[in-house]
């Protein structure tokens, strides 16, 4: 399920930057603020290892969101 769901996740941002497959257009904004929650989730982490992990990997995430969004 959760490898689904990244995906969907991936084929929306690649979607908006022209290079996927077309998606409804609709789903490009709850992926980035899910991206945005699962950021601050894995920052505010009481796991160490997982902020110093996921932390980063998700800030690219966004980061990348973000860009495609707003290029």
């Amino acid at each position: 399920m959760q490898a689904g769901l990244l995906a969907v996740m991936a084929l929306a941002v690649l979607d908006r930057g022209g290079i996927a497959t077309p998606l409804p257009s609709a789903l490009f904004w709850p992926v980035a603020g899910l991206t945005a929650l699962t950021c601050l989730a894995n920052v505010a982490s009481p796991s160490r290892p997982e902020r110093r992990l996921w932390g980063p990997v998700t800030a690219l995430m966004l980061a990348a969101a973000l860009g495609t969004a707003f290029a």
